[in-house]
């Protein structure tokens, strides 16, 4: 049936606000849960949370999403770009396999396997992937080869999904058979499980967790690092003395100032967290201060 002029952007309309309805809830529930993780990480949840901070929070969740999203969609594009140079050679695997001295099955296609191939904005995207690969594996091997594996296990997961979406295609425009409609409802359970596969990898897998958990929390501004905080007693008391400014450039009555502490949360409830090491190999300090005794400048980039 042909849509009238009207009825084909009536149609239009209604796709891209159901897509943005979903992708702002889906966003704002992503970020929700990596910041319930962090939270978890640093066994702080914030407290005497008003109105007007769960709204805050909810648009922090919602961009928090966004930048996780981001990274990941980078991640995938750096895994796309470096899987499709594999293709060549699963031609000659496929030509091994043949002669093999065992029966091949006669009712089944044996096409190589192929990775997707790259478009353009992939290609853009690489260049950042890059950037965050090497700023989360910040010069350690081990973490270095998790990220990779990561990468290329998100894209794997890509290619099965690219292939889901094609049978997808294929049977949608066959007639909607009970058969066809059984095989549609698993295509689409696999293309969901692929897509929450690509989006939960990244934050589970082993160290690169701590470093994508933090790494976005800086992204949304949640996070500072080494940062210049200005503190009032009785909480002044509690940090080491060589991280106090001697000569301090920023001051303020009756605050004490000090340099390099990171600020791990801030923003979202009544108090920040800072952490500092009390000596060179000790574990993390963590110290909850209420928002009315911190002042917090961010140290020049």
């Amino acid at each position: 049936m042909l849509l009238s002029p009207s009825q084909k952007i009536d149609t239009t309309l209604g796709i891209i606000l159901k897509a943005s309805t979903f992708a702002i809830g889906f966003f704002t529930f992503l970020g929700s849960l990596i910041f319930v993780l962090y939270c978890l990480h640093l066994d702080y949840f914030p407290s005497g949370v008003s109105a007007g901070d769960s709204l805050i929070f909810v648009i922090l969740a919602a961009c928090f999403g966004v930048v996780y999203g981001l990274i990941v969609v980078c991640l995938l594009s750096v895994g796309v770009c470096i899987t499709y140079c594999f293709n060549p050679f699963f031609k000659p695997l496929k030509s091994l396999y043949q002669k093999l001295p065992f029966p091949q099955p006669t009712n089944v296609s044996l096409e190589p396997f192929r990775f997707v191939k790259p478009n353009f904005i992939h290609l853009i995207l690489f260049i950042f992937g890059i950037g965050f690969i090497l700023g989360f594996s910040n010069q350690e091997w081990p973490l270095l080869f998790q990220l990779s594996t990561t990468v290329l296990m998100i894209s794997l997961a890509w290619t099965l999904h690219q292939h889901n979406e094609l049978k997808r295609y294929v049977l949608l425009n066959e007639p909607q058979t009970r058969i066809n409609c059984f095989k549609l409802k698993k295509l689409n359970q696999i293309k969901y499980l692929l897509l929450g596969f690509i989006f939960i990898v990244p934050i589970i897998f082993g160290g690169i967790a701590l470093n994508t958990l933090e790494g976005s929390m800086r992204l949304s501004n949640l996070q500072k690092k080494a940062s210049y905080v200005l503190i009032q007693p009785p909480y002044s008391r509690f940090i080491p003395e060589k991280y106090q400014e001697t000569d301090p450039q920023y001051m303020e009555s009756g605050y004490t100032t000090f340099k390099d502490i990171n600020v791990m949360l801030t923003g979202v409830g009544q108090k920040t967290i800072i952490q500092f090491y009390h000596n060179e190999g000790a574990s993390a300090q963590p110290l909850e201060i209420p928002n009315d005794k911190i002042i917090i400048i961010p140290a020049s980039k």
